[in-house]
């Protein structure tokens, strides 16, 4: 299945790129065109990785190009509450294999911007700095908090927001994980293994409820 996740002018003549990365890198420079680009991802049977892939289309004028773009945009990501996305990510440069800060660079970051979704990066630079943050910044100006890491960053988020004294004011900040530990226990629970997967779900603002915990008496 494909899921569109961004629509961004193109140059004229320019109808396929190597990478999201070079994508990204060519079309959000461009000002005025009568080319767009509609940016997917398509899922893969027996858990192979997803494909991104871009699609070029030409209309008659510059207007024409900006109204189609603004039409995709709002089908990707209405923003049915009226707030504005404003995404902070906490990227656990030693997780996994020590990738987490490339796979952002490369994948994660350049599918936010395609997305048009505002983010604020943090790099975690020890152990217990994003709880510490979430602890005791403020946060009214996030819609979600990410964690670029395995399972272990986004466990030190959420106990950091549940030691604020305001933390049911907070409730409606969505959590999220791009997996990139090595386990990722939450994302296979979620059925988002792949760090494109979880990306694309950021810039969709997708979100569901789960359980944090669960109890059985004897």
């Amino acid at each position: 299945m494909d899921v569109i996740f961004g629509a961004t002018l193109s140059p004229p003549g320019k109808y396929k790129f190597k990478s999201i990365e070079a994508a990204s890198e060519t079309n959000l420079k461009l000002e005025t065109s009568t080319h767009f680009t509609v940016y997917t991802l398509t899922t893969r049977e027996s858990g192979k990785r997803p494909m991104c892939d871009t699609w070029t289309f030409m209309v008659d004028s510059e207007e024409e190009c900006a109204a189609c773009l603004s039409l995709l945009r709002y089908a990707i990501n209405p923003q049915p509450t009226g707030k504005d996305t404003n995404v902070l990510i906490f990227v656990n440069p030693v997780s996994g294999k020590r990738k987490s800060v490339k796979m952002f660079e490369t994948i994660v970051k350049p599918i936010l911007e395609i997305g048009y979704t505002p983010y604020t990066l943090k790099i975690t630079e020890s152990q217990g700095y994003a709880g510490d943050f979430v602890k005791t910044q403020d946060l009214s100006m996030y819609t979600s908090i990410v964690s670029v890491s395995g399972d272990g960053l986004l466990h030190e988020v959420l106990n950091g927001l549940l030691a604020r004294p305001d933390w049911p004011s907070l409730r409606n900040i969505a959590l999220g994980v791009v997996p990139t530990g090595t386990g990722n226990g939450l994302a296979k629970t979620l059925d988002c293994i792949w760090p494109e997967q979880a990306a694309v779900a950021i810039v969709r603002a997708q979100s569901r409820p789960i359980d944090i915990m669960s109890a059985t008496m004897a």
